[in-house]
Parts: C-alpha cells; sequence; structure tokens
C-alpha cells in the first residue's frame, strides 16, 4: 500500500470520526484502518493522531497535514474526473446510490420520476429512505441527501436545490361558505391550520410576512387545531371547512381550479432544501443522479416524463 493511498485514508479517518465507521465505508477491518495510520506515522516520523479506547483527537501536525489535504482534495477530484471522462468517455452509470429523500415534498416532486431515471440508466440500482430528521451521511453510508437544513458535516458537498414557502389555501366552496380574509388580522374570524416548530413547541405568535414589501406582522398562532405536517393539510383543505397552510409549490393540488390562494401577497415561514453530497461520493452514477434531482426541482421536470 503506498503513502499517498494512506494520506487518503487518513484525511477520510479525521472525516468521518471513527476508525469504526470508516472501515465500515471501505469495506476493510478496523485493524487495517488502525495498522495503516500507524505506518503511515512510522515512514513520516510524525504523530498524527492521539489515540484512546472509543475516540482520536488530532495532534497539532495531525491538524496541519489534514489542512493541507483537505485544500488539495478539490483539485484531485477535479483531476480524477476528468481522467475518468477520458479513459473512459463511453461508460454507463452503475452500481447502487443510497440516497435519502424529504417525505413530504418526494411525493409529487421527485418520487414519480424516479422509474423514468431508472429506464434510463438500467445498470443504477437505487435505495432510498424517504426522512425527515438528521442523518449523518459519511458514518450512515450514505452517498447523497436532501435535506431542509445544513448539517454540521462540514466536509460534505451542499447546494441549495429547491426553496418553498408556507402559504394560505381554502377551496371555492370554503370563500362562497365564508367569504375570504380580506387582511392578516381577519383570520382570528376563520377556522385556520396553525403548526408546530421542529422541536414540537408551539409560539403564542406567528409572522406573516408580505411577499411583495417584506413587510413582517406578528399574528397569534391559530390554535383550534395545530399541525406539524403539511402534506396532511392538503386533506383538510378538501374538506371545504377550514384554511391551510401549505408549501406552496410542493402539491400540483394548489394549481387546480376548486383551489383559492387566501392573502395572496402573504406567505410564513420559507423552507430550503439543500442537496448533499457525501465527500467521495464523485462517480458518474451521483453525479447523472444529482442532475436528475435539479431537473426534478426546477422546469426541466417535464423532461424526465
Amino acid at each position: 500500500m503506498n503513502q499517498i493511498d494512506d494520506l487518503l485514508l487518513f484525511m477520510k479517518v479525521v472525516e468521518i470520526g471513527s476508525f469504526f465507521h470508516t472501515a465500515k465505508l471501505l469495506k476493510i477491518s478496523h485493524p487495517t484502518v488502525a495498522r495503516r495510520i500507524k505506518n503511515l506515522e512510522s515512514r513520516l516520523g510524525i504523530s498524527l493522531l492521539r489515540v484512546s479506547t472509543k475516540e482520536f483527537e488530532l495532534t497539532c501536525i495531525g491538524q496541519q497535514l489534514y489542512a493541507i489535504l483537505k485544500e488539495q482534495s478539490g483539485a484531485i477530484d477535479v483531476l480524477l474526473q476528468e481522467v475518468q471522462n477520458f479513459v473512459k468517455p463511453k461508460d454507463e452509470p452503475q452500481g447502487t446510490l443510497k440516497v435519502a429523500l424529504p417525505t413530504v415534498m418526494s411525493i409529487d416532486l421527485i418520487t414519480p420520476y424516479i422509474p423514468a431515471f431508472l429506464l434510463k440508466y438500467p445498470k443504477i440500482n437505487l435505495i432510498v429512505r424517504y426522512q425527515n430528521q438528521n442523518i449523518d451521511l459519511i458514518k450512515d453510508g450514505y452517498d447523497l441527501a436532501v435535506l431542509d437544513h445544513i448539517p454540521t458535516q462540514q466536509s460534505l458537498k451542499i447546494k441549495n436545490i429547491f426553496n418553498s414557502s408556507i402559504r394560505l389555501y381554502c377551496t371555492k366552496t370554503y370563500a362562497q361558505k365564508n367569504g375570504l380574509p380580506l387582511s392578516p388580522d381577519d383570520l382570528a374570524n376563520h377556522l385556520v391550520t396553525g403548526f408546530m416548530l421542529a422541536d414540537d413547541k408551539i409560539p403564542d405568535k406567528v409572522p406573516i410576512i408580505n411577499s411583495n414589501t417584506g413587510m413582517v406582522t406578528f399574528i397569534d398562532m391559530p390554535r383550534r387545531i395545530v399541525m406539524n405536517n403539511a402534506f396532511h393539510s392538503i386533506k383538510l383543505l378538501q374538506s371545504h371547512e377550514i384554511i391551510c397552510g401549505c408549501f406552496d409549490n410542493t402539491d400540483p393540488i394548489l394549481t387546480s381550479n376548486d383551489i383559492i390562494a387566501v392573502l395572496p401577497d402573504y406567505h410564513f415561514m420559507a423552507l430550503k432544501y439543500y442537496m448533499v453530497r457525501h465527500p467521495y461520493s464523485n462517480d458518474l452514477k451521483t453525479l447523472v443522479f444529482c442532475d436528475f434531482l435539479e431537473a426534478c426541482l426546477s422546469s426541466g421536470v417535464k423532461d424526465l416524463k
């Protein structure tokens, strides 16, 4: 095993934060990882890690070496990709991808187009986990994910690919029976869904933002029914008895002729989605799936049908 391989292994151990999880990711044994790091330290004549029973920390020289390697890793990725494209320009993307996707947003914007992706790339296998909780791409072995937050792992490759806002909607039947609120304060006279925060707390006040001016008005949080899932708001909406907060561009039902935007110049909180890639997932199958996701979440989605 040459020294460059062991330097790259050292980088992975630092970024993953565990000999065990590095071994699991690379499909080698835990003792092999430890031995190769020790051999690297012996060849360099320096101590890179201080290892205890269950964890390790970088020495000062280890921190400096990691910083140098990290700075150069982007250029190495580009070089390797160019070599792969030159040597194997006609290779088909192939292999297994493990991805995590947001549960609700994917229902209409991503999942319906997955069969077309699989037909286009017959040598790619997908393992898809729909979830909304925090995950650790590196330790859990995911190639990429779409998340509604920026993860704490700094080594991941992150790109904002989709934005959505909560807006209010009702059906025409509701509007005919009850009329429509003309201002944020008028919402107090209607049955409106409230929402809880990620930590299950329900604030007393909620900001509603004028999309044209940016002006923020605080109104009382509706309390008759409070929810944590916008997908179920769609079902409530179809009862014709309630005004619901829904993410504005995640469900085709919201564009139907029967649905009316309530206070169309206003929105509640905005939500950003990020495409997050494992730092070592740079192969062709990952890149084509990244392109697929961006097409799903943009006007290019029609080309996938």
